[in-house]
């Protein structure tokens, strides 16, 4: 019997070869396949469509740290609670909130109670609308060791937060942060360059200004009004070469 992460990657194959096009979110993942499937495939960015996204003033933004996702071992939540308690003695005036649920509940619960942060650092579950919660925060964490295209990333940045990513493999990172302009990259699982990173966005005021105003202009380049089309226009391609082969 063939294990199930080969018949996988077997049917993926068979179905994008068979595929009149195929629609990738990163340029990293289109290369992971060969070239006749590239031919047929284009790269689009996933878009924003929340039409109702908030709009905060600075002087209204509240010292905290947050993340958002399902609480499972592959957001890598140990490292960024770690992170946050190494670096807690220079900033001590922000909390760390982590929006979700998930398998990992327990042990990170119970990781901020051996390090003495049940006052600081908070797990709030699942809620509705999860960006009008964070929107007044200051620093959104996306500590993932893997992801695709990360949506919470993309709304923590519409809204104006200064983030802070894992450059994971899928490249989903990379390609919405340049590091030092509209966010920060740091490797995954390297928990001392994620507490340098924190320090510097917390204490760099001019530099969590630049990031902050710089990361809101994906409001524009991921606007349903733009990437929409692209899907159309693709889509209606594909349907095109279908037709008159």
């Amino acid at each position: 019997i063939l294990p199930k992460s080969l018949v996988h990657r077997i049917l993926r194959s068979v179905a994008f070869s068979l595929a009149d096009g195929v629609v990738f979110q990163t340029e990293e993942v289109r290369n992971f396949f060969n070239k006749r499937i590239q031919r047929n495939s284009i790269v689009i960015q996933n878009p924003i469509i929340d039409d109702n996204l908030p709009n905060i003033a600075d002087s209204d933004i509240v010292k905290e740290i947050v993340a958002v996702g399902r609480l499972s071992k592959e957001k890598n939540y140990e490292m960024l609670i770690r992170a946050y308690a190494a670096v807690y003695d220079k900033i001590s005036d922000y909390k760390l909130r982590i929006y979700g649920a998930g398998p990992e509940h327990d042990y990170l619960y119970n990781l901020v109670e051996q390090l003495d942060l049940k006052s600081k650092v908070f797990l709030m579950g699942n809620v509705d609308r999860v960006v009008d919660c964070i929107c007044r925060s200051d620093i959104f964490v996306m500590s993932s060791d893997h992801e695709g295209m990360p949506n919470a990333l993309i709304e923590a940045m519409a809204v104006g937060l200064s983030c802070i990513s894992t450059d994971f493999r899928s490249g989903g990172s990379r390609a919405l942060i340049s590091h030092g302009y509209n966010g920060l990259l740091v490797p995954v699982g390297n928990q001392h360059a994620l507490e340098n990173a924190i320090l510097e966005l917390a204490t760099n005021r001019t530099l969590a200004s630049q990031v902050k105003r710089n990361a809101r202009l994906i409001r524009a380049t991921n606007a349903k009004e733009r990437v929409l089309p692209i899907w159309l226009d693709f889509v209606s391609r594909c349907i095109y070469i279908n037709t008159h082969r």
